[in-house]
């Protein structure tokens, strides 16, 4: 149950006090002026006549934490002390229009949220301490102010825009509580549309390069995927703290906090929705790679898009460097890009709408997105399903346009059990160690390409036929009943 405590009572937080009393949970009030609530105690609501000062009056733990800022020195005060007594709770306050900028200053330090004016404070309150997303928001704060020490944000490897985007914004968003952090990947940044985003805004991101140099953190959050040691270099047994992710979680996620929205269409969209709610000032770099996030993981709007994807890009809009994302969106494609492409073209195979291709050995695997995204655009094709060998494993990268089939679900069905598969609807992906599909006699670059074009695409054939013979059985199921209804 949630837990919330009101600390002073006055005309300009009583609105907000207002909101908070009706709904779910525990609300405590201390105020020497208790005798002016309204409100009548009872289980859900208790109403002390302490002064707010006094720490020895405070319930045990609480949650989130309001503060009248009337009175704005007074206020400072009680701020500091509640921070000192509850260190991780997530505490929202109003400050009077005499304050100074040392007293809004020193309230800032100890608050997650100053608010200016009284409309807004109402508003706002609904946001952090009683909206539906309100103990989310404040679990998260209250792991990251239980870290002690240094948060290792690990991003999957070679990461896209929206992995990209979300790291920094996990960064951010633990600077406000002074917890040092650092983004970090596995792998290499080679997909060319990457590295000009990390290139041209100049972004600080670290390569890591065993699991080692990741043991050096006190704490690991996961963003853009969900599992250690699937697609990331840690091993699989590390404990996560954080993991935020939009993806479809494919069995049960460990995490001190676990925030997964698959009906979003970019985990930028959720670190964009977190920096919404609190206000936090976000300078024209994050505002585009966050922008840029949401628009590569939705292919600009047209690929499981939710209405928050619209919302919070509408908000970033102005804030971002258009001029950037320009020359981001435009740069040369890189000659490892158009030899996988070439072979992917040559060896494809076609059945129907469906295009499956190996392209063989990979100096980079991102060049295999790159080639899916290009292939589902041909005449007549709806799926396309790319795959090949980069060192010792075998990487797949699926999309699919208008089909009657989930991509994510297929690559799941079809790999999963072999390797690591999953992703959406129109865009999925999968890894398969090559030691899986052969013999270590076999393992020549010659003899690799016809094992893992059998191997690959016979499963994927048949988790395709699979899944549209239950959709065509369901679509019958629901012709019949549609029949049958209109007889009736």
């Amino acid at each position: 149950m949630l837990c919330r405590l009101v600390l002073g009572y006055g005309p300009f937080i009583e609105p907000a006090v207002d909101t908070i009393v009706d709904r779910p949970g525990q609300t405590t009030i201390i105020a020497e002026n208790a005798e002016d609530i309204e409100h009548t105690a009872g289980e859900s609501l208790q109403i002390r006549a302490d002064s707010p000062l006094d720490s020895e009056s405070y319930p045990t733990a609480v949650d989130s934490v309001l503060i009248d800022g009337g009175v704005p020195d007074r206020a400072v005060r009680i701020a500091s002390l509640a921070r000192q007594h509850y260190p991780e709770a997530f505490i929202i306050g109003y400050v009077g229009a005499t304050a100074t900028d040392a007293q809004r200053a020193a309230m800032r330090d100890s608050m997650d949220r100053l608010v200016e004016a009284r409309k807004s404070l109402v508003s706002q309150v609904s946001e952090v301490i009683v909206s539906p997303e309100a103990s989310r928001l404040q679990r998260l704060f209250q792991v990251l102010r239980s870290i002690d020490g240094t948060l290792g944000i690990i991003m999957h490897d070679a990461p896209d825009p929206d992995a990209i985007a979300s790291g920094l914004s996990l960064a951010k968003l633990a600077e406000t509580v002074n917890l040092d952090s650092e983004v970090c990947y596995f792998g290499d940044i080679d997909h060319q549309e990457n590295k000009a985003l990390v290139n041209l805004l100049d972004l600080d991101l670290r390569r890591l390069t065993d699991i080692e140099t990741a043991e050096q953190f006190d704490a690991i959050a996961l963003v853009d995927h969900s599992r250690p040691g699937v697609n990331d270099g840690l091993s699989t047994e590390t404990p996560v703290d954080l993991v935020i992710d939009h993806h479809t979680a494919r069995g049960p996620i460990e995490g001190r906090f676990v925030d997964l929205r698959n009906e979003y269409g970019a985990t930028s969209t959720i670190f964009a929705d977190y920096i919404q709610r609190l206000s936090v000032e976000i300078d024209e770099e994050l505002a585009t790679a966050l922008l840029y996030g949401i628009r590569t993981d939705t292919n600009e709007f047209t690929r499981e898009v939710s209405a928050v994807d619209f919302d919070v890009a509408s908000w970033l809009l102005p804030r971002a460097n258009l001029d950037v994302l320009s020359q981001v969106e435009s740069p040369l494609m890189s000659a490892s890009v158009l030899d996988t492409l070439a072979r992917a073209v040559k060896q494809r195979n076609i059945r129907g709408d469906v295009l499956l291709t190996n392209a063989g050995q990979l100096r980079n695997r991102d060049t295999l997105a790159q080639a899916s995204d290009l292939l589902v655009h041909l005449d007549d094709i709806k799926v396309a399903v790319v795959y090949g060998i980069c060192g010792e494993m075998v990487y797949v990268s699926g999309r699919a346009m208008g089909a009657d089939i989930d991509l994510g679900e297929v690559l799941s069905n079809a790999l999963g059990s072999i390797g690591n598969a999953g992703g959406h609807a129109e865009m999925a992906g999968a890894q398969v160690s090559v030691e899986t599909l052969a013999n270590a006699d076999e393992r020549s670059a010659e003899a690799l390409i016809p094992i893992v074009t059998t191997a690959i695409s016979t499963r994927v054939f048949e988790a395709i036929n699979h899944e549209t013979a239950i959709s065509n059985a369901e679509l019958g199921a629901s012709s019949v009943t549609h029949s049958l209804s209109q007889t009736e």
